[in-house]
């Protein structure tokens, strides 16, 4: 399964980069399926998933029914009459084999089943999986018993519900993946390092899920690098070099922290008849393990001894330096991990930032004598590799010294971080 991570996609019509369509829609009037071939590629044999968390069971008859995986995220509907009796339905969660597979797979059981009439499997997909791929490129699959992937065409795409549906009339192994996409997506790299982005398609099937019309499944190939016919050239927005040869680029990071994270690598795609079509966007974290901060546009300060607990309703990022400063970023993003990711705004006792140089000297998320809330917020932006990768801004931090006389005043505050997550299974 290809690592998840993170991109953007947005959208520009033929000619115009203002005068837009709402992002997530592709211009039905520009074809960006490649020429046909006589002869399909043929499809990657992949290994068959293994068992990956627990099993939903529920008996659906003929009158029907809905069946749906405990993160909401998987839902197959059984129309009336498509079952002559009472069947136990089974839907297991597997480990995504599909080499452009998105998160989980799911095993429908009795394996082999059939229906007398399409049933609906619908996927729920996330915001941060539609900067990953634009949301024309998200399929669905189901695995053949020569373990091949099979692409099933006539995709249903509803942006406003954030979802992707099929009609079959079996039960396999299905999975959720993308026909195109930026690697890596997301990446968390040291200061002077570098990273090569590579853009990939799944053979010549095409850049959309439109590559696959209704009524027909075709088989998934390994993922390979985009045709350069496709790239219309590629960008850097901050700090660092890029340096791009065609299907690749190699960004090379500032040798500190800089003044923006993340850095923004943008490849602009076209068709094969030179209309512009959108472009997907990584982003590129350049900071070291740890809390680093800044205090009124002073030197970055890094606290590399960190931690992050994000299991519980209440999440936290903690680090410390061996000289006793400490620095914790607390947020309320409800149970489970895939919660913890968003913007915070700062609160009072729910949403909060701290920051202790010594025993006497206290910068905090409030500030004054009453206090007020201060201004700016947390983003928690993303999972790479066990890492949580993210920024703040307080503005204005509140400064406390216990000092005397005692000291109240302000200095705003920015900061990153990348810490190590102590709760979550990796």
């Amino acid at each position: 399964m290809k690592r998840l991570s993170y991109l953007f996609f947005s959208l520009i019509l033929t000619g115009c980069l203002t005068d837009c369509k709402h992002p997530g829609n592709l211009d039905p009037d520009v074809d960006i399926t490649p020429p046909p071939t006589d002869t399909p590629e043929p499809g990657a044999v992949q290994p068959v998933g293994v068992p990956n968390g627990t099993a939903v069971v529920k008996t659906i008859g003929p009158a029907g029914g809905v069946i749906q995986s405990d993160d909401d995220r998987f839902t197959v509907s059984i129309p009336a009459g498509a079952l002559a009796s009472d069947v136990a339905i089974s839907l297991q969660p597997i480990t995504n084999t599909n080499g452009s597979g998105l998160g989980a797979a799911y095993r429908m059981l009795p394996d082999g089943q059939k229906f007398a009439k399409p049933i609906s499997i619908t996927v729920n997909y996330t915001d941060d999986e539609t900067r990953q791929a634009m949301p024309e490129a998200l399929g669905i699959a189901y695995q053949n018993s020569k373990g091949v992937w099979m692409g099933v065409g006539g995709v249903a795409l509803d942006t406003a519900r954030k979802s992707v549906s099929i009609d079959v009339n079996h039960f396999t192994d299905f999975s959720f993946f993308e026909y195109s996409y930026l690697d890596p997506e997301l990446s968390i790299i040291d200061p002077g390092k570098s990273v090569e982005l590579k853009f990939y398609t799944l053979g010549l099937l095409g850049l959309t899920a439109k590559a696959v019309p209704k009524g027909t499944d075709r088989e998934l190939p390994a993922p390979r690098l985009l045709s350069i016919d496709y790239i219309d050239g590629w960008e850097l927005k901050g700090a660092g070099t890029l340096q791009a040869n065609g299907k690749t680029a190699v960004y090379q990071a500032p040798a500190s922290i800089p003044a923006t994270n993340p850095a923004l690598v943008t490849v602009k795609l076209h068709s094969p008849v030179d209309q512009a079509v959108g472009w997907l966007i990584a982003r590129i974290y350049v900071l070291p393990v740890g809390i680093s901060l800044q205090v009124d546009g002073g030197d970055w300060i890094t606290l590399p001894s960190s931690g992050a607990n994000l299991s519980q309703g209440i999440k936290g990022v903690d680090a410390e330096k061996s000289d006793g400063a400490s620095a914790h970023l607390h947020w309320q993003g409800g149970s489970g991990i895939r919660n913890a990711l968003g913007i915070f705004n700062w609160t009072l006792s729910t949403i909060t930032f701290s920051y202790r140089t010594n025993p006497y000297t206290l910068y905090e998320h409030v500030y004054g004598k009453k206090p007020d809330i201060s201004g700016g917020s947390l983003k928690v932006d993303g999972m790479l590799e066990g890492y949580l990768v993210g920024s703040f801004d307080v503005q204005p931090a509140g400064l406390y010294q216990t000092t005397f006389p005692p000291v109240i005043a302000t200095a705003p505050i920015r900061g990153v971080f990348r810490v190590k997550c102590l709760d979550c299974a990796h």
